[in-house]
């Protein structure tokens, strides 16, 4: 017997022993022996090596996982050191990683369910997919994922979701994880969650480590993607199929956040790994055909060339294969796993493409035996260049397998060898993209935010510098570093608080997306030195307040990142008046009214936020250089009460400041000093009333009481805080006139 693609001689004599040998060496390398008219190999054989897939073959139907883990799924990996592959490197290349917090897993499953949203990707799916949202249970760390056109359709998913659980499980989901993405806070996702007794947990803003979990398992999934994708030389069309193809693959994976356990086999213990038996992503198979008409000497089969394996199906047993004409599940399939299906089209020496532009361009090479039964051709030339022609065929095709009602083809004529003349669009396909991405934008100065200056005809896959090279161009600016861009918000019509990073971004599209939405506006500004340089400093907006002065005074300070606290003060000595030339100052964070931090000197300014923060700076008075040991510094804000909807609220307003208290010392006394330092007339200031507050509930004082008594902790800040409260009905802010003052003033 002579089985095809194995290089092997079986023979099998009319006894009960079988003999396999080598057809090139004539050498005996394994035997078998019959049993009731079956012939079996002997299990120590070295026959199985003429059938056994290489280890490559095995590392890429189980989506390229690392070394440890492919050892771990198949055993006889175990003599391998290194395994060595380009499509890995190209794909999972990451930073070297930091420490991480540990990360305490559920004791059941579904009691807490992580979720996010990936996108939007810049080339839609094959589908018109350009997002995708992932469920995770963080007891197996099992995956659900659902691929979405808009954000919006978060909502369907997950009811989908819930509903597979409630039923498949008989289990309930008690806590949801989530970002802050608007999609998971909508009304309609709030009432489902609150009517199911779902608690939604979300992270703190700018946080996005506290929903690690689903993070990293984005990572884990795009990552395999790519390297599917790279491996298979794939158009990025075929994201979504690798993104479902990975999630597959990674739940039927070992975990080492499991202990090595595998998700499925925690949540499936009873169910098969693997259905059906693993293949290489983007194999080139042959399927059954099974279409109506065929007579017995049709082919059994689709030609390889138009069928590509793109993954298992989840909802039915069978492969799922795509080719030009359909895009159905199949069984019945033959495949060539060292055969790539896109690495065997040869795109430069194809002259006909099959054009589509929605959802996406789309330029296939074409069979040119195809015929055009009963089709009528209509040829327009088009010409493109001076040396370059673009013949566009409308293409009404009846009864093809291939062409369809409507399609384009295209046929382009290669220049003279002799001619060296450059052309901007050189072949189809990139006038094609030229077109599909072209993008006017209106471009504004920072300054004028609401009239246009210019408009630029651009292509939303211009780089960052490509976009500052235009727009110094038409400002006739010799250095484009120095121009800073800031995208536009969609809601509030005007800039962004933050502007664009020096190569923060990759592409123009990424510069005029805000959240769901696409703007066709920028912002600009002409910066006094280069951007990158810019960079490399730090810009605060502090506000002096003056101890000499009725009056608060903001400065820009810029300095190197690597700048401490002690070296804004000191440069900010240089701009202010002070009380005494050896005043000391210092620098605080108040956040609605309250002091929430003195920054120390020693204190690095790259990571202060000036944003949502405001930065005071003021001088130390005399008495807080020479507290005793007994006296407390505490905090002293004012405050008026608000009663809404049957509940006192407290509200801060006017300057907080700090005030000395001494041992033993009375309310009494303490006013006395508070009048004198705010300089509030006698009649006003006897209708403030007094109270010590703890967790925003005051405890009014009187006169003989001792307030030391009341402040026991020293070191309380935040919204633990205590302090000492001033309430009064007069909303203007009230000064704190500290150290050294001279002369007196008024409110």
């Amino acid at each position: 017997m002579l089985p095809p693609k194995i290089p092997h001689n079986i023979t099998l004599p009319n006894g009960s022993k079988a003999q396999v040998t080598d057809r090139s060496t004539g050498k005996t390398i394994g035997t078998g022996f019959e049993s009731h008219a079956l012939y079996y190999l002997n299990p120590h054989s070295s026959s199985v090596c003429g059938v056994s897939p290489s280890p490559d073959i095995i590392h890429c139907r189980l989506g390229h996982p690392s070394l440890d883990k492919s050892k771990l799924l198949v055993p006889q990996l175990s003599h391998l050191k290194t395994l060595d592959c380009e499509s890995c490197l190209l794909g999972k290349h990451v930073q070297v990683s930091f420490p991480s917090s540990a990360n305490k897993r559920s004791m059941s499953s579904f009691d807490t369910v992580h979720s996010d949203i990936w996108g939007p990707s810049q080339v839609p799916s094959n589908l018109g997919y350009r997002y995708y949202v992932t469920f995770i249970d963080d007891f197996s760390r099992y995956t659900w994922m659902t691929l979405l056109k808009n954000c919006s359709e978060l909502f369907s998913a997950f009811q989908t979701f819930y509903s597979e659980i409630k039923t498949q499980f008989g289990k309930t989901i008690r806590i949801l994880r989530s970002d802050n993405a608007k999609e998971y806070f909508s009304k309609q996702f709030n009432s489902f969650l609150a009517s199911q007794g779902i608690i939604h947990q979300c992270s703190c803003p700018h946080t996005p480590q506290q929903n690690g979990v689903a993070d990293w398992k984005h990572r884990h999934i795009v990552d395999t993607s790519r390297t599917l994708l790279i491996n298979a030389h794939a158009p990025s069309k075929f994201w979504a199929d690798a993104i479902l193809t990975s999630c597959y693959l990674i739940n039927r994976m070992p975990s080492s956040v499991l202990n090595n356990e595998i998700p499925h086999s925690l949540l499936f213990p009873r169910d098969s790994l693997y259905p059906l038996p693993l293949r290489v992503f983007d194999s080139t198979c042959f399927v059954l055909d099974l279409s109506p008409g065929r007579d017995k000497l049709s082919a059994r089969a689709q030609k390889g060339h138009q069928c590509v394996f793109l993954g298992c199906s989840r909802v039915q047993k069978g492969y799922q294969c795509y080719c030009p004409s359909t895009h159905r599940f199949y069984a019945d399939v033959t495949f060539f796993e060292d055969m790539p299906f896109f690495a065997r089209l040869d795109t430069s020496e194809s002259t006909l493409q099959e054009i589509k532009f929605e959802p996406n361009v789309m330029c296939e090479p074409i069979d040119k035996k195809v015929t055009f039964r009963a089709s009528q051709l209509v040829m327009v030339e088009w010409l493109i260049s001076c040396n370059w022609r673009l013949w566009q065929v409308a293409v009404a095709a009846c009864g093809n397998d291939v062409l369809e009602d409507g399609d384009i083809v295209c046929f382009q004529k290669a220049p003279a060898v002799d001619n060296e003349e450059q052309v901007r669009y050189p072949d189809v396909p990139s006038y094609l993209e030229y077109v599909h991405n072209r993008q006017v934008v209106h471009f504004r100065s920072l300054d004028r935010p609401k009239e246009d200056d210019f408009s630029l005809e651009m292509s939303r896959l211009h780089t960052y510098d490509d976009v500052v090279e235009r727009v110094a161009q038409q400002l006739d600016l010799d250095d484009p570093s120095k121009i800073r861009l800031t995208p536009h918000n969609c809601y509030s019509q005007q800039p962004k608080p933050q502007p664009i990073k020096y190569r923060g971004v990759d592409h123009l599209s990424d510069m005029l997306v805000h959240y769901n939405q696409t703007s066709d506006i920028l912002y600009y500004e002409v910066l006094d030195i280069p951007l990158p340089e810019l960079q490399g400093l730090k810009t605060l907006k502090v506000a002096f307040h003056s101890a000499i002065k009725d009056e608060v005074v903001s400065h820009t300070i810029r300095l190197p990142k690597q700048s401490s606290v002690g070296d804004v003060l000191d440069d900010l000595k240089t701009k202010v008046e002070l009380s005494l030339p050896d005043a000391e100052l210092r620098l605080l964070e108040v956040f609605y009214h309250k002091i929430y931090k003195v920054f120390p000197s020693n204190e690095k300014i790259e990571n202060i936020n000036d944003q949502y923060w405001t930065l005071r700076a003021e001088e130390i008075p005399e008495e807080e250089k020479n507290i005793g040991p007994q006296d407390r510094l505490i905090h002293v804000y004012h405050f008026t009460k608000d009663t809404a909807q049957n509940q006192m609220q407290i509200q801060n307003f006017g300057d907080p400041f700090f005030l000395v208290i001494h041992e033993g010392e009375a309310l009494s006394e303490i006013k006395v000093r508070i009048q004198k330092k705010l300089q509030v007339p006698d009649e006003e200031f006897s209708k403030w009333k007094f109270a010590f507050l703890s967790l925003g509930r005051p405890e009014y004082l009187q006169d003989s009481d001792i307030v030391s008594s009341r402040f026991q902790r020293r070191d309380v800040y935040g919204a633990w805080e205590q302090y000492l409260g001033l309430e009064h009905t007069d909303n203007a802010p009230k000064r704190s006139y500290a150290a050294n003052q001279v002369g007196k003033f008024s409110v």
